[in-house]
């Protein structure tokens, strides 16, 4: 059956772009994949057998309240994209080549970089 925990898991490793970051993200992402399975052992409870109505609204209310929350961060990440886009086309070969030697933005906080989505 889909699961969309292996996607997930992609999407914070590729958005994180550093060691450091992605530590941090895929640990964050964890603590909350573990607080996922205990709320969801409440979810299917005995006195809900044996068609479990009541389990199976929840994850559909879950699900759907998912939904605006991926299409919010995907326009996030498309707007942040469009943004760093608008000043990357902007400097010349030499500024760019500049800015990659020089800088001090590190992982998603550099020009060129592009968030997945």
């Amino acid at each position: 059956q889909p699961y969309i925990h292996a996607i997930c898991v992609a999407w914070v490793s590729r958005n994180s772009n550093s060691v450091r970051n992605r530590s941090i993200c895929s640990a964050l992402y964890n603590m909350f994949v573990q607080l996922g399975n205990i709320i969801g052992n409440n979810i299917y409870r005995e006195d809900d057998k044996p068609q479990y109505k009541r389990g199976n609204m929840q994850l559909f209310a879950i699900t759907l309240a998912l939904i605006p929350v991926l299409l919010l961060v995907k326009a996030y990440y498309v707007w942040r994209n469009k943004s760093r886009d608008k000043i990357w086309n902007a400097m010349t070969e030499e500024e760019k080549h500049v800015y990659r030697e020089t800088t001090k933005d590190e992982a998603n906080k550099r020009l060129d970089f592009r968030f997945d989505h």
